[in-house]
């Protein structure tokens, strides 16, 4: 099996042989973390390999945020020219065995300031945070960083791992009770 993670448009690509893989049940799995799932027929098999062989390609994209399978998450980047704060909230982490939670936001956006004054306020959430290294990004400040991570609208939130594997991606503002039961299952898995 192969996979390509799309951070720029959400999308996920899983490659695999149906002799190997039961597609119904990849793509129940796929569907339970909320995805959609798009089946495309693969390529021809090459002459060498019979064609009843062949790969098929299920395409997946979710609205909400959450990447399909474990396997498939990708490293979430830290560039060589990454500002120290974000160095060092990697660093720390890392040494903590702590996850992550990356926010880019601005001043002048309206649904990040209410993440911020309602959302990451509320008592429940304050207490879930603790448990994470929050790193807010100024994408007006660092663009360039934005643009690794593919930021093209704000709020955009990247829920990374202890081992530095993007889990989940918020790009929207969310409600305190529906962004604590994410968090819950961020700090679950």
């Amino acid at each position: 099996m192969k996979y390509s993670w799309d951070l720029k448009s959400d999308r996920l690509t899983i490659v695999y042989d149906p002799q190997k893989t039961n597609p119904s049940a990849l793509a129940k799995i796929i569907q339970a973390k909320g995805y959609k799932v798009e089946q495309v027929a693969g390529k021809e098999a090459p002459q060498s390999r019979p064609a009843k062989a062949s790969p098929t390609k299920p395409q997946t994209t979710k609205p909400a945020s959450r990447p399909a399978t474990q396997a498939s998450l990708p490293l979430a980047p830290l560039p060589v020219d990454a500002p120290a704060f974000f160095k060092e909230a990697f660093a720390l982490a890392r040494k903590q065995g702590r996850p992550i939670l990356i926010d880019f936001w601005a001043k002048w956006c309206a649904p990040c300031i209410a993440m911020k004054r309602k959302t990451f306020h509320d008592p429940k959430v304050e207490a879930l945070l603790k448990k994470v290294e929050l790193v807010m990004v100024d994408l007006d400040k660092f663009p360039g960083l934005a643009k690794v991570y593919g930021v093209v609208s704000i709020p955009d939130l990247f829920f990374i791992d202890a081992k530095g594997r993007i889990q989940d991606r918020l790009k929207r503002f969310e409600e305190a009770r529906a962004f604590e039961k994410r968090m819950q299952e961020f700090l679950k898995e």
